[in-house]
């Protein structure tokens, strides 16, 4: 059995806006006669939304793997973190000092999971475009993630979306998604094939530790990439 796992923001829809209704509808139809996983850093609530209130029609790892929703219900959720503190004043100084304007929720708790952002996941997407200009020339996320993850290094950090952090303990990333789905009897053993589709499958990117444990991994830029990409499968 082939397993195809996709992450959902830049992969599916573009970031954090909603599906392409034709889209989700081909989604829906292609899923039919295969095991379709969706897996994102987001909260199952945002990932709803984004589907046009149609999430209870896929299996999601949410939080980054966190939690797992088969069809809208609760199957599995790991406990929540107690957050260093020294990691939350520090992350809390790094934006105070930060001179590019902010827009407010800059650290947001997830299940076992941390999102951070510069700009504020408030700002608009207008804002979010130009944050994420600004972030591909100075690097400033990229800075951040190397200090965090060298400073504290039983947690790993990495890069998100347009203009966020994924914080989570080591092990409890995307990479614990192929052992859950064996723990769920989802897969039964490694030799299964996995396929994964996201947009930051390159080191230091959110679905890196994944796509290093599927056996073909497809790095795309957009969700119409992606649907070249199915389509074709």
């Amino acid at each position: 059995m082939t397993i195809y796992i996709a992450d959902i923001d830049g992969t599916l829809t573009p970031p954090r806006q909603p599906i392409d209704k034709s889209f989700l509808a081909f989604l829906e139809k292609w899923q039919e006669d295969k095991c379709f996983i969706l897996a994102t850093g987001s909260k199952y609530d945002m990932i709803d939304a984004q589907l046009l209130g149609r999430a209870n029609q896929f299996k999601v790892f949410c939080c980054s793997g966190n939690s797992f929703y088969c069809k809208g219900n609760l199957e599995f959720s790991n406990p929540d973190v107690e957050w260093d503190a020294n990691l939350i004043s520090f992350v809390q100084s790094e934006i105070d000092k930060s001179t590019y304007p902010k827009f407010g929720n800059h650290i947001e708790y997830r299940q076992s999971a941390m999102n951070i952002s510069y700009v504020g996941r408030n700002c608009d997407q207008k804002e979010r475009n130009k944050y994420f200009k600004f972030d591909k020339k100075n690097g400033q996320r990229e800075k951040l993630a190397n200090e965090l993850n060298t400073r504290f290094p039983k947690y790993q950090v990495s890069i998100g979306g347009q203009i966020s952090l994924d914080v989570t303990p080591v092990g409890l990333g995307k990479e614990q998604i192929p052992k859950e789905l064996k723990n769920l009897g989802i897969r039964c053993d490694e030799s299964e094939t996995i396929v994964f589709f996201g947009d930051r499958i390159v080191e230091g990117g959110n679905d890196y530790e994944l796509a290093k444990l599927a056996n073909v991994a497809f790095n795309v830029e957009s969700y119409e990439e992606t649907m070249y990409i199915m389509e074709r499968i």
